[in-house]
């Protein structure tokens, strides 16, 4: 009876051990290239499309928090906040910077619309995008 027992406890630990490491485990079997995992979590850092800032927090605004989006990021230099920021090697940062303080006035309009959305797609974007699809089908 106490072998069995003991069995019994010995199974349960190999079992807890095995459920709380499981993700290092599905990595060992299935290891998966990706970007970050090249360039390393100390080694790179988000930085704002918008202003070129690295100061990038995740967006807790009452909006986001409410519709239950809080996978948005947001810079705290310029306000602005999307679902997207790019994740780059701080050695490139000021690489990066410049091209971002050099866009395009149509580029700033559609930072600020995606920014101001908080997750919905305005109808501005699906008619930009209609309009496109338009002069493409009309050019051919």
């Amino acid at each position: 009876m106490n072998s069995s027992l003991i069995l019994i406890y010995i199974l349960f630990f190999i079992f807890a051990i095995i459920v709380l490491n499981w993700d290092k485990i599905i990595r060992i079997f299935f290891p998966t290239k990706d970007k970050t995992s090249e360039i390393g979590e100390k080694d790179s850092t988000y930085i704002c499309p918008n202003c070129g800032d690295t100061n990038v927090v995740p967006d807790l605004t009452r909006e986001m928090i409410a519709h239950k989006g809080i996978t948005r990021l947001r810079c705290k230099n310029c306000d602005f906040s999307a679902p997207g920021f790019l994740k780059i090697p701080k050695s490139k940062v000021s690489e990066y910077k410049k091209r971002i303080l050099n866009k395009s006035e149509e580029t700033k309009e559609w930072l600020s619309t995606i920014s101001s959305s908080k997750g919905i797609i305005p109808k501005i974007l699906i008619d930009r995008e209609k309009e496109k699809r338009k002069s493409r089908n009309n050019k051919v």
